[in-house]
């Protein structure tokens, strides 16, 4: 006979689900719920620095309008009406 006349479980079996070493999670699974309660401080100074850079971003957009438009396009109105467009949008 090729086959034997009982089948053996496969690698693992079911010892592997119901076994206690099946119950406990993995080590990566309680690295992740230490490490979790500190993630919330990490993400909240996260979100400080995107929004400040981003007001950044907008300031920095405000002071080349104004210069380009000045300077390059000689229309001083449209480079107060881009800054009051960036300057709401930073507010908002």
């Amino acid at each position: 006979h090729l086959l034997p006349e009982q089948m053996e479980a496969p690698i693992g079996g079911d010892d592997l689900l119901t076994g206690s070493s099946g119950a406990m999670p993995g080590r990566h699974v309680q690295l992740f719920r230490a490490t979790q309660a500190k993630w919330q401080c990490y993400d909240a100074y996260c979100r400080v620095c995107m929004g400040m850079g981003l007001n950044q971003l907008l300031q920095g957009l405000s002071y080349y309008s104004v210069c380009h438009t000045i300077v390059e396009n000689n229309a001083p109105s449209t480079g107060f009406m881009m800054v009051l467009c960036f300057q709401s949008t930073t507010v908002a």
